[in-house]
């Protein structure tokens, strides 16, 4: 089995898997409709939208396979993401020396046709691939590969789409509120850690944002916090929905004060939240 080496920008091109918000989140409707589209165009009992990370293939969306990731070394993706441009398309894996030995075809699904076009954002990065899989051998009409080259494009259109809708979003709120702490959160990942965090946040609580960045919002409460209020905080979290509440929060040296923080969901164009931004405002002058 012969493993696809990383591209020259591995780092760049994981940072920029990691911008777009999108392992690890669940399943989605617009997506599933278009792996079903792809299998049907090309005749297919498998179409998947994959993403590849630095350790793994995760299968965004999927029709006709159970499995919902794979190690990077047995993903076909790995080879196709070397051609950004181009579909491959492989006959019958059992006799390609990249692929004959390799667990996905000498073993469940039994890969025999494998034809995959990159998903590749504007800058140039493949995240992945909308790929279709068979399990006897054969080669895609040219109608069929037109088609699947076009369906990826909609899936890279409909990636863009939703990560400028969020951005658009974010920004809003922080050109309101750079005089306020801000901070974002990304409810996908466990423990809903800060991903984001200001200047102005940094000032309020005596932290640095490599300090911030990776804890959940707790870890600025003591024991003097509010437990009504957390609670209410965190009911808004799961109904995703704004609030505002007022908590007493400890700044790094331990000194107290008092916090109006503001929790306001981001969706994108399918509603799903994506991301939570806080904005936070020392408001401890009315408690004097």
């Amino acid at each position: 089995m012969k493993t696809a080496p990383p591209s020259t920008d591995e780092p760049a091109r994981l940072d920029a898997l990691t911008r777009y918000g999108i392992l690890d989140t669940p399943s989605d409707t617009v997506l599933d409709g278009i792996t079903q589209v792809a299998a049907d165009l090309c005749e297919t009992p498998i179409a998947l939208v994959s993403l590849v990370d630095s350790d793994r293939q995760w299968f965004k969306s999927s029709t006709g396979m159970a499995a919902k990731e794979t190690s990077r070394d047995m993903a076909f993706c790995t080879h196709a993401m070397q051609f950004p441009d181009a579909l491959l398309e492989v006959e019958d894996a059992s006799l390609d020396e990249r692929f004959h030995d390799n667990p996905l075809v000498t073993g469940d699904p039994y890969i025999r046709f494998y034809a995959g076009k990159p998903l590749v954002t504007p800058d140039g990065f493949a995240l992945g691939t909308l790929c279709v899989i068979d399990t006897k051998p054969r080669q895609l009409t040219q109608s069929q590969r037109n088609g699947l080259m076009r369906l990826s494009n909609v899936v890279t259109d409909l990636f863009n789409e939703r990560y400028h809708s969020r951005l658009s979003a974010i920004d809003h709120v922080v050109e309101q509120s750079i005089q306020h702490g801000v901070l974002i959160t990304d409810p996908a990942q466990p423990d809903n850690p800060i991903t984001y965090a200001n200047k102005a946040l940094e000032r309020m609580t005596g932290y640095s944002s490599e300090e911030i960045l990776g804890k959940n919002c707790r870890f600025l409460q003591g024991k003097d916090t509010d437990q009504e209020s957390l609670a209410q905080l965190k009911q808004a979290i799961d109904e995703n929905r704004s609030i505002t509440v007022t908590l007493k929060n400890y700044r790094k040296d331990g000194s107290a004060f008092w916090n109006e923080f503001t929790l306001s969901p981001v969706q994108d164009s399918a509603g799903r939240t994506v991301n939570f931004v806080g904005v936070q405002q020392d408001v401890s002058h009315r408690f004097d």
